[in-house]
């Protein structure tokens, strides 16, 4: 009897492990660093207040990569560096669930 309870436990273990193993989350792609580089640089050029830094000192690019990876929103650099002023920012920004209150926009 023993030996047909192993046989049970081992078949467990394989399922449970097989299981875990088939069913890893895809990993979210990787901002393109460049591109919110590009983005950034683009909007210091022209003088715009989201190229710089945070009070808390993230720089832009950290900033664009972090919302980028988020799957939320997107600051969509292709569009800002595309852009002839720092009004058309906001324009480019693209968002899911949030809406245009949820970027940085007081709560109420």
């Amino acid at each position: 009897m023993g030996n047909g309870r192993s046989t049970v436990v081992a078949a467990l273990a394989l399922l449970f492990l097989g299981a875990h193993c088939g069913n890893k989350p895809e990993p979210k792609p990787d901002p393109d660093p460049a591109s919110c580089a590009d983005a950034c640089a683009h909007m210091a050029e022209l003088g715009c207040e989201e190229a710089e830094p945070t009070p808390e000192g993230a720089t832009c690019v950290e900033v664009c990569e972090n919302v980028e990876g988020s799957g939320v929103v997107t600051l969509n650099p292709a569009c800002v560096i595309g852009i002839e002023s720092c009004e058309q920012v906001e324009a480019c920004v693209q968002t899911g669930e949030l809406g245009a209150a949820g970027r940085g926009g007081s709560a109420g």
